[in-house]
């Protein structure tokens, strides 16, 4: 069952996790996978996919495999949801705008033969 949209305030590590999903929409990735991609232990990761979930930015669902004949447990995808992208593009460039390093400051010249004494 599909859970309603609920708007989130992305965190810089909130942000690194649904870049993934950002970059490439019509993907599924499974956790490991986004494990590697974003560098994120999987005590930050999945709490994070399943608060996305939670919030309808994020649907899931298991392979179907033999895990037997695969020789590991069925891998368990996640997709963005056509909400959650348009959200995400506009929480990432608020967080940009929000983190963008300043302008360089001019910095006043001295006049020709005004060095230091």
């Amino acid at each position: 069952m599909a859970q309603q949209f609920q708007d989130l305030e992305l965190t810089p590590k909130m942000a690194d996790a649904i870049m993934p999903f950002v970059e490439d929409p019509a993907k599924e990735w499974y956790g490991a996978e986004l494990m590697r991609h974003t560098r994120q232990s999987s005590g930050y990761l999945y709490p994070t996919l399943a608060k996305f979930q939670k919030h309808g930015w994020l649907t899931s669902g298991r392979e179907n495999i033999d895990p037997r004949a695969a020789g590991r447990p069925p891998r368990r995808y996640y997709k963005i949801t056509d909400a959650g992208l348009a959200a995400a593009r506009t929480q990432l460039a608020l967080f940009s705008q929000r983190y963008a390093l300043p302008a360089p400051a001019a910095r006043p010249r001295l006049a020709p033969g005004a060095g230091a004494l």
